[in-house]
């Protein structure tokens, strides 16, 4: 019952269920365990604008770019913003404004949100244009 009422008021949950259930009919065994410990501290950082930038890249193509400085939303509240990248190539990538998860940077977020968000990104089909 609980995960029904879950599921209803969250539209990621009830994807991210939908998805499981396809993949399990399927007889996929290739399910990344990642969603319960993804922590982006663990990512590639680099100091920027007197504060953090870290940089993910996943298997599909896209990654995602995620700061807390001065100039983000939500970095003097220290909270976190959050860009979908799409990579051309291992250390190329560009801000991408068209996906399912945004059409712009996403801040003022905690950091399960980012983890969330990155799991998200990480689940992204693969761009013919970008995929390795």
């Amino acid at each position: 019952m609980v995960e029904m009422a879950l599921t209803k008021q969250n539209p990621y949950i009830q994807a991210s269920l939908v998805k499981l259930l396809q993949l399990s009919a399927e007889g996929t065994n290739h399910l990344k365990t990642t969603n319960m410990a993804t922590n982006f501290k663990t990512f590639e950082s680099i100091e920027l604008n007197e504060g953090i930038q870290y940089l993910y890249k996943a298997d599909n193509g896209y990654g995602a770019s995620i700061v807390q400085h001065q100039f983000s939303y939500g970095g003097k509240q220290g909270k976190w913003e959050l860009a979908v990248l799409k990579y051309s190539n291992d250390t190329d990538w560009k801000i991408c404004y068209d996906t399912e998860i945004t059409n712009d940077v996403i801040g003022y977020l905690s950091e399960k949100a980012v983890n969330d968000l990155v799991d998200q990104i990480t689940a992204l089909k693969p761009d013919e244009t970008t995929a390795q």
